[in-house]
């Protein structure tokens, strides 16, 4: 008995009719979409179309067995196409509301970084603002053997929609002992060259900021921001004979922004900025910091961490309104910058 077109060889006795290689997707959209995407830019058109999957089948022999069997070419390649048009509708419609889609709402981010470069400065700190009690940009970091620093950066993220929330902090300690090679006064007290000092100073600073996502293109985002910084900041100096100390915290507003520019899914470099705005009796503190971020997990993990390293510059700088000010600054960098951190 011969075979009918489309059916196998018997097996134990029962026919079986030949697969299409499509009908394996029939009724399965996880993978009919590749599938049917790969056959589409392929052209083959005729090999693959919704009327060889059971529905389109049932539809053209409806239609075949109302009308002339002349017919049934012509229906076949009309559903063949008609099929194509719908199919590349579909997948230009699910790519359009998946670019349109944003991303997740809420991202929270914890870095922890730490720095190391040259250090130069002053620490002139005076006695009430009376004139004489402190000898002008002095001690000078260089005569006090502060020449580099090694300080810690703590930051915490909260991105909600394009709404950013940033709070961070850096802790800055400049101390060291020796002997001091010239002569001056400071606090009122007069230090001589050649006597045998211990001096320990912070400038450490926190900030909050808030700014405002802009997406300037697929792989470039910028952040403009406000940012509150508070400054605290102590200076003692002791020798045999005599010890003096200062501490206060002052306030200030800075303008900065953020940058990212993904290089890859495994690489983004950022650039972060801010200027201080120029009020009187405020900290005036200037950073810049570049870093290059690799991201050594897939971006569809909940939990990524990152390396970061990086390179920058600050300047801190205060100076109040007294007669003789106080007047500290520190210029740090360009100092290395490296750390870890997460997102989630």
């Amino acid at each position: 008995m011969g075979r009918r077109r489309g059916e196998m060889p018997a097996i134990d006795g029962q026919v079986r009719r030949a697969r299409h290689p499509s009908d394996a997707f029939c009724g399965d959209e996880t993978s009919f979409i590749p599938f049917a995407v790969e056959r589409i830019l392929r052209g083959d058109f005729l090999e693959f179309s919704f009327a060889r999957c059971s529905v389109g089948r049932s539809i053209a022999g409806a239609i075949c067995n109302a009308t002339r069997p002349g017919l049934e070419r012509l229906v076949m390649k009309l559903v063949n196409h008609l099929s194509a048009i719908a199919l590349g509708v579909s997948v230009v419609w699910l790519g359009v509301a998946r670019a349109a889609s944003p991303e997740k709402p809420v991202d929270v981010t914890a870095q922890g970084t730490f720095s190391y470069g040259p250090v130069s400065g002053f620490l002139q700190t005076p006695a009430g603002g009376e004139p004489g009690t402190s000898t002008l940009k002095r001690p000078s970091l260089h005569e006090l053997g502060i020449d580099d620093a090694l300080f810690y950066e703590a930051d915490l993220r909260l991105r909600w929609h394009r709404l950013c929330l940033e709070g961070g902090a850096q802790f800055i300690d400049l101390s060291e002992s020796g002997t001091l090679p010239h002569t001056f006064v400071s606090r009122g007290s007069t230090f001589t060259a050649g006597e045998y000092f211990s001096t320990d100073n912070q400038f450490d600073w926190y900030r909050v900021s808030a700014g405002w996502q802009l997406d300037l293109s697929r792989r470039l985002t910028l952040v403009p921001k406000v940012e509150f910084v508070l400054l605290d900041f102590s200076y003692a100096l002791s020798t045999s004979s005599q010890a003096v100390s200062r501490s206060y915290a002052k306030g200030g507003v800075r303008l900065g922004f953020d940058t990212v520019y993904a290089l890859s899914e495994l690489f983004s470099l950022s650039l972060d900025g801010g200027v201080a705005l120029p009020l009187s009796n405020t900290p005036q503190i200037y950073s810049g910091l570049g870093q290059l971020h690799l991201h050594p997990f897939p971006s569809r993990w909940r939990l990524k961490p990152e390396v970061l390293l990086g390179v920058g510059f600050q300047r801190i700088d205060y100076e109040d309104n007294q007669t003789l000010p106080n007047h500290v600054r520190g210029d740090f960098g360009p100092f290395v910058n490296a750390g870890l951190g997460v997102s989630f």
